[in-house]
């Protein structure tokens, strides 16, 4: 099992230079990088920040009985929590990225043309269009279409959908 892409950012701070990255990567490539990561951070603050605050909102253990959270709120939760573990994902994969560069003993133009196929479709993957996460057991279907949805958001969706179809049943067709 690797590592959790948390515990690989707390073993290597941004800017970090090991052993490898000294054998002369580009300083452009390495400062791209780093603003990449740098940007991927703030993004994390700003998400958590607002995490922070719409948990204070619920309420607490003696009154969640009496005083349930929204579906609108557990979506909004869902949505920034996805939304930060892409940002570390985003992270770890800039940082491998970094790595790989500068360990890379042949030239960019003598690379295969299949490795660099399959570079760009590990690059290019598609996201939930609703928490954005790019890694999921299952991708299943949701209101924008076959595997739009995450596994998590694709059973809420299902689930939101089942209680609304017992609180409002469809009305029976009149001949």
């Amino acid at each position: 099992m690797s590592p959790s892409p948390a515990a690989a950012i707390a073993r290597s701070p941004v800017g970090s230079v090991d052993a490898c990255l000294t054998k002369g990567a580009g300083s452009q490539k390495m400062s791209l990088n780093a603003m990449l990561q740098n940007e991927s951070f703030e993004q994390i603050r700003l998400e958590a920040g607002d995490l922070a605050r719409l948990a204070r909102q619920f309420p607490g253990y003696s009154d969640i009985l009496s005083n349930p959270i929204a579906d609108g709120d557990m979506a909004g939760v869902l949505r920034l929590s996805g939304s930060i573990v892409t940002s570390l994902d985003k992270i770890v994969r800039l940082r491998n990225q970094l790595e790989h560069a500068a360990c890379k003993t042949m030239p960019h133009a003598a690379e295969p043309a299949r490795a660099s196929r399959m570079k760009q479709k590990r690059l290019s993957l598609h996201a939930c269009h609703n928490c954005e996460t790019t890694n999921t057991p299952k991708w299943r279907a949701g209101p924008h279409g076959p595997h739009s949805l995450c596994n998590v958001c694709g059973l809420l969706n299902a689930k939101r959908a089942a209680r609304h179809l017992l609180r409002h049943p469809p009305k029976p067709l009149s001949t």
